[in-house]
């Protein structure tokens, strides 16, 4: 399995290549840029917890699945800034990296239990 994304005919000059971690770095950029929202703190595997909130998995039919876990600031409209986080996402790869075929998805982190 490929541990990049290869672009033909970027911008009609040849090819590009961007590695899963860049992938990873323009995430967090974007969830970073919606206000109330943060990529959620690693865990330890449970129901409710992912060991990485940023998955990327580069499908062999040439497109890119993207799944993000997010925390939530206390009262914050989980609709709308998944929708922002979505479009971020989107906007970000448009500017960085010209077209790449793929999907997000957001998942909410349960609140971290406070500590006693």
């Amino acid at each position: 399995m490929a541990d990049y994304y290869e672009i033909n005919n970027y911008s009609g000059n040849g090819h590009i290549r961007i590695s899963r971690e860049a992938f990873r770095s323009i995430i967090r950029h974007a969830v970073d840029d919606v206000q109330g929202a943060s990529i959620a703190p690693k865990g330890k595997r449970s129901p409710f917890r992912v060991s990485k909130p940023i998955q990327v998995v580069f499908r062999s039919n040439g497109q890119v699945q993207v799944a993000i876990e997010v925390a939530l600031k206390s009262g914050a409209d989980i609709m709308k800034i998944c929708t922002q986080i979505q479009e971020q996402v989107k906007q970000d790869f448009s500017l960085m990296a010209e077209t790449v075929p793929f999907s997000v998805s957001v998942t909410i982190a349960p609140p971290t239990p406070a500590k006693a």
